[in-house]
């Protein structure tokens, strides 16, 4: 096992995970009731590029949405398949 994915929290690995099965590879729904565990999440994952902001359209689902910028969801990053050896 890498560092990089020993310094993964429970929570962190479990939304990569989740988002790496998934078709399109998107975070959002997130498989967690608890929005601060969702939200503090996906901060730290942000902050180590293992996941991205990427606009959506349409009726795809969303995470929220920016004034001035649209509808976000989040996709999961090559680093973030990496720190889970995902292949």
């Amino acid at each position: 096992m890498t560092t990089l994915s020993e310094q993964l929290s429970d929570a962190m690995s479990i939304i990569l995970q989740t988002a790496a099965r998934r078709s399109d590879s998107k975070v959002y729904p997130f498989p967690f009731a608890d929005d601060k565990k969702n939200t503090k999440a996906l901060n730290q994952l942000l902050r180590r590029k293992m996941v991205k902001r990427v606009l959506v359209s349409g009726i795809a689902p969303y995470h929220k949405q920016i004034r001035n910028v649209g509808c976000v969801n989040y996709e999961i990053t090559d680093d973030g398949y990496d720190a889970i050896h995902w292949s």
